[in-house]
């Protein structure tokens, strides 16, 4: 009975298995989103399975033993593995119904009894359960192990990811890249593409597994590569045999053909910039992991490939720069044109990596191209090419479009290239070729021919900007010798025909120099007699040039009625010892002129030699000095100056005052160097004495007035105590030295430091002001208030007014309210008395150069007059 439904299922086993893929279609969704290459495979696994069970239950074939290995082999299957379990489950129940469908006709038409009914039932159930069990461990285990593996590769996966994202080499970067994703996929072959600028192309940068012509540098159009709905889903995809139709697909090295392949894009910045593609010669399915892992690896690949290419740029660009450096101080330091010729040539050729470099001129005018230099040419090549010349029509495409439309023609094979004359190309032995035209001033003067025989590409990466720069430094450098050798010829032209008239014209140009020379210079013959007086030694000598010429130098020069004739009657005189041949000068003298009026003069004297080299003639050559007499009169006068301005300032107290009562600080600026504002402070017997003048006028006069004020009060205040005696003593001191018309103002005042009790006599000053309580202002007045310095017995009086703690006495000179701004307004008292108010409770410091910037940028910086700043606060207590 087994062995007749065993060979029944057998016979309609295709039609079954049609049957069972239907209700999987119908009932299990995840079977339903397979690939039609799963689908297949799982098809085939069924038939398998099929067979396998049929013969086992007629008991043929297999034992239990081996159906359970076999199942536990399907369980390990990749598309089966796409499947979840519990659909495993039910897939089993839908292949038993179908079967069952089959077997239940058949058995109604045989004789069972119970007991083989119950045998087959019992089977079909124990086959069952041992096929999912199989199934279930197969699936467990094969799930386990492949997450585990994938764990693992995602680990590795990111350290791999690190080290090729700090590796700097592009083509390292490109290979590790490769490597990694073959390896986590477990496939033989792949390949790393980079995306053209014009983004229609790919072009191959590192392959492994796959055989000519499918190398690197090879260029594939993006539509018919599966990167280009990679790039576009910017994701991962899977194709196999049907799907790959249409698409430019490599040949495996071992033989075969691809079946599968797997495309990655690599992104940066979420935009495409290449992608990698993987390929099995066996239809391969991947799961979602899969893609998951290769999808994680992708951005990790564009960092590295972003970093490589930087640092590779960077790289480039350091040695095109110390090349074209090189280059153009080789050039530089070229002795003649056509060395400098020879320099670039073979520069070029080092420079560009080729074996030969041939440099043409172009006559823009005539049409014409010439052969201007080479190197790396045989002697025929050399002799071939030696004199020649073309006519634009006779030139190459290649040359043709170098020249007319200003464009750089590559190739990598010159003899094959249709732009390219193949006579010239096989006669020269270049293979990958570079003509390109050298552009000065928007127009072609030139074009370079660079060739190699070895090479198919002489710039690998084909760096548009390098070739750009080192094209525009070649020109530069071409027109730079042209230009050097140009200015050369000129100046041995120049100086032929200088040698030419310079004897003609070297006496009129002499005579011309000397005439037109600012200084004052005459010539002297060895009879001591002037032959040559130039219009500057008239002005000034006082003699007119027809009256000096032919008199004796010592006449013009020193007064002299009847000297000597042909000799020197004075020692000292430096034109005898220029004579003599010895080294002279005239350093200074002061010289009266016939007119009477006196002259500060120097002199320099060379001597003229004839073919015997014996001194024929003195040049003398005079200068009037008189201005840096006069300068350095000045000099002396600053120099004295500026001593009276460190004594006036060494005279004045030594930094601010503080004990534990007051605090005194000043503030002066002088208009000029010395000046006559001061101020003077000293505690003395528990008394502080406080002290500012004004002296009439500025400069030295004011100075020495105010000088001798403040050591008048100084001497007097030691010896008396009442203010009003000091002040009308030092009066009495300085009236007998003061200068006429020259007067000066005093305010004087003594604080006792006990009663805080302030004395103070005013002679002519500025009243002080006290700033009480920060905010409230009172003038410190007087009644009589005479200058000093103007009267013997001046009027003055004695005033007095008690202070508090936390008082502030304020003291100025008129400097301070006669600042002026740029209208000539002056700064006033009003404005001051404002500055008080507001500023009254500010710390000391800040309250004198809030002044300070408050008067500058009144006036705009230029202070007219001196102006003193006295500050005295009493603190509380």
């Amino acid at each position: 009975m087994f062995k007749e439904l065993s060979g029944s299922i057998s016979a309609h086993l295709d039609d079954l298995v049609e049957e069972m893929q239907a209700a999987f279609e119908k009932n299990l969704p995840t079977y339903a989103g397979l690939s039609p290459d799963a689908k297949k495979d799982i098809r085939e696994l069924i038939k398998k399975l099929a067979l396998r069970t049929t013969e086992f239950m007629a008991g043929e074939g297999a034992d239990h033993q081996d159906l359970y290995a076999f199942a536990r082999m399907m369980g390990r299957n990749r598309s089966l593995q796409s499947i979840p379990f519990t659909d495993l489950v039910r897939a089993i129940f839908l292949v038993e119904s179908v079967i069952w469908d089959r077997v239940v006709p058949e058995i109604k038409d045989m004789d069972l009894e119970p007991a083989d009914l119950k045998r087959m039932l019992d089977i079909q159930s124990e086959l069952n359960s041992n096929l999912i069990a199989a199934l279930s461990a197969a699936y467990a285990e094969t799930k386990d192990e492949m997450i585990n593996r994938q764990l693992r590769e995602l680990h590795g996966l990111l350290e791999v990811g690190r080290t090729i994202a700090s590796t700097m080499d592009l083509e390292s970067v490109f290979l590790q890249i490769l490597e990694v994703a073959s390896g986590i996929m477990q496939t033989p072959m792949g390949a790393v593409y980079l995306l053209e600028e014009d983004g229609e192309e790919l072009r191959l940068v590192s392959q492994l597994g796959l055989s000519q012509p499918w190398t690197r540098g090879r260029h594939i159009h993006l539509a018919r590569s599966l990167l280009a709905q990679a790039m576009e889903e910017k994701a991962p995809t899977a194709a196999v045999d049907m799907r790959l139709r249409g698409l430019n697909l490599p040949t495996p090295a071992r033989g075969g053909k691809v079946r599968s392949v797997l495309s990655c894009p690599i992104l940066r910045f979420e935009e495409p910039i290449g992608g990698l593609e993987l390929y099995d010669v066996e239809p391969r399915t991947y799961n979602r992991l899969d893609m998951a892992l290769l999808a994680a690896f992708a951005p990790q690949a564009g960092v590295a490939i972003e970093n490589a290419r930087l640092f590779e740029l960077e790289r480039r660009r350091r040695r095109q720069t110390v090349e074209l450096k090189e280059l153009a101080e080789a050039i530089g330091s070229a002795m003649s044109f056509k060395q400098a010729m020879g320099i670039l040539v073979r520069s070029l050729v080092m420079i560009m990596g080729a074996d030969k470099c041939l440099l043409f001129f172009y006559d823009q005018k005539a049409g014409r191209l010439e052969f201007a230099r080479g190197y790396g040419l045989t002697s025929a090549m050399c002799k071939y090419l030696q004199n020649r010349s073309w006519n634009l029509d006779d030139l190459d495409e290649a040359t043709s479009l170098a020249i007319n439309d200003q464009q750089v023609i590559t190739t990598e094979d010159a003899r094959s290239d249709p732009r390219i004359n193949a006579e010239y190309a096989r006669f020269l032995k270049v293979r990958a070729c570079i003509i390109a035209p050298l552009i000065y001033g928007g127009k072609v003067s030139g074009v370079l021919a660079i060739g190699s025989n070895t090479k198919t590409r002489l710039f690998e990466e084909e760096d548009p900007e390098m070739i750009a720069a080192v094209l525009d430094q070649v020109t530069i450098a071409i027109e730079q010798v042209r230009l050097r050798e140009r200015i050369r010829e000129r100046e041995r032209r120049l100086q032929e025909l200088e040698a030419s008239e310079r004897v003609f014209i070297e006496r009129e140009r002499s005579e011309a120099i000397i005439s037109a020379n600012p200084e004052a210079i005459f010539l002297v013959d060895r009879g001591r007699n002037i032959i040559v007086f130039n219009p500057a030694a008239a002005e000034l000598f006082g003699w007119r040039e027809e009256e000096a010429v032919g008199r004796h130098l010592h006449e013009v020069l020193y007064g002299e009625e009847e000297p000597p004739q042909s000799a020197c009657s004075r020692d000292d005189c430096p034109i005898d010892a220029a004579f003599r041949g010895e080294n002279s000068e005239l350093k200074e003298m002061e010289y009266e002129r016939r007119d009477g009026s006196r002259v500060w003069i120097s002199g320099s004297f060379s001597v003229l030699r004839n073919r015997k080299r014996q001194i024929q003639n003195v040049v003398c050559v005079f200068r009037d000095i008189s201005e840096q007499k006069r300068l350095q009169h000045l000099a002396l006068v600053d120099k004295e100056l500026d001593i009276a301005s460190h004594i006036q300032g060494a005279l004045l107290p030594d930094g601010p005052l503080e004990n534990g009562k007051v605090r005194v600080i000043a503030h002066q600026e002088q208009a000029r160097i010395v000046g006559g504002d001061w101020y003077d402070f000293w505690e003395e017997d528990n008394r502080l004495r406080l002290v500012i003048g004004d002296a009439a006028g500025s400069g030295i006069p004011a100075a020495l007035l105010a000088t001798l004020a403040m050591s008048a009060i100084r001497a007097e205040a030691k010896y008396d105590t009442d203010a009003l005696g000091v002040v009308t003593k030092a009066n009495r001191a300085i009236v007998p030295h003061r200068l006429e018309d020259r007067f000066i103002t005093i305010f004087y005042s003594e604080l006792d430091l006990d009663t805080l009790k302030l004395h103070y006599v005013n002679a002519g000053h500025n009243d002080p002001v006290l700033i009480r309580g920060g905010s409230e202002l009172i003038t410190l007045g007087s009644s009589k208030r005479i200058v000093l310095g103007a009267f013997e017995d001046p009027e003055l009086e004695e005033e007095e007014i008690q202070l508090e703690p936390g008082d502030r006495m304020f003291f100025f000179t008129d400097g301070v309210i006669e600042c002026r701004d740029s209208r000539r307004r002056m700064y006033g008292e009003n404005r001051l008395r404002r500055y008080l108010r507001n500023a009254g409770s500010r710390a000391p410091k800040a309250f004198v150069s809030g002044l300070v910037d408050s008067l500058k940028g009144f006036s705009g910086g230029k202070m007219g007059d001196d102006f003193t700043i006295l500050l005295c606060d009493l603190k509380k207590r």
